[in-house]
């Protein structure tokens, strides 16, 4: 054979390997999307994270990698198991930060920062708490610099809000004399955060779910239940939100709406 053929020959097969990549590529990422939609996190989060592999600067496949790990770390604290729950959630902050080196001026990345590494807190204790803290404002308010109308963002910037809120004087104290302190919020932060969330995205189950419950955290119960029946009324996006609207119809149930 030669030169000219030998040549011709390796471009036909770079591209055949390439089209034949492409072609798993989409069949992979085809199949996470249909587990996802069906909220089957485990399956989903295993062909995302193969996606990811197949094409490593694809900004929808690592966003889904990620997204897929976290939700499906979510169903395994809900079956109480705290070990796969923790190594998921530590593989979603992994994708969450690979984000971060490759796609830094998008909003997702802070968020998915903030939301990954917010849901490895409850893990965590003492100063690693006090900091990832700092680390979900910080990320969270990145997200909404970039990006104004991310309801999401907005939503986990209200969660954080009312769970600083929450905490008493003692811990407040114990968190400055030992961790330099927690960052600052109020409930009326949360609220605002949660409400501008709902504007900005009525159907999305997580912000108005949160809203209900800040409602009912500052005594308004009335709100809070025309929340939580406007919770089960919506279409679930995630797992989570199939839990959710369980605990709202059971709170309805419980306040006698």
């Amino acid at each position: 054979m030669g030169i000219r053929s030998r040549v011709a020959a390796v471009g036909l097969l770079s591209i055949v390997c390439a089209a034949s990549a492409q072609e798993d590529f989409d069949a992979v990422f085809a199949a996470a999307d249909a587990h996802f939609a069906r909220f089957e996190n485990r399956l989903a989060a295993e062909l995302y994270k193969r996606a990811s592999a197949l094409r490593p600067d694809d900004f929808h496949a690592l966003e889904m990698a990620v997204r897929a790990h976290h939700d499906y770390a979510l169903d395994l604290v809900a079956d109480q198991d705290e070990k796969g729950a923790r190594n998921t959630l530590n593989q979603a902050v992994v994708y969450a930060r690979e984000m971060e080196v490759k796609f830094p001026s998008r909003a997702e990345t802070y968020f998915y920062l903030a939301a990954t590494n917010g849901s490895l807190a409850r893990f965590e204790g003492g100063r690693a708490k006090v900091e990832i803290a700092r680390n979900v404002e910080r990320n969270c308010k990145r997200a909404i610099e970039l990006n104004s109308s991310f309801a999401l963002a907005h939503a986990v910037l209200g969660v954080f809000y009312r769970e600083v809120a929450g905490l008493n004087v003692l811990q407040k104290t114990f968190a400055k004399l030992f961790f330099g302190g927690v960052p600052e919020g109020s409930n009326e932060d949360a609220l605002r955060s949660l409400r501008r969330a709902v504007e900005l995205d009525p159907q999305l189950v997580f912000a108005r779910f949160e809203l209900a419950v800040t409602y009912g955290a500052v005594g308004d119960a009335q709100a809070a239940n025309e929340n939580l029946q406007r919770v089960v009324q919506l279409r679930p996006q995630t797992s989570q939100d199939v839990r959710n609207q369980a605990i709202a119809g059971q709170m309805l149930r419980q306040s006698g709406e």
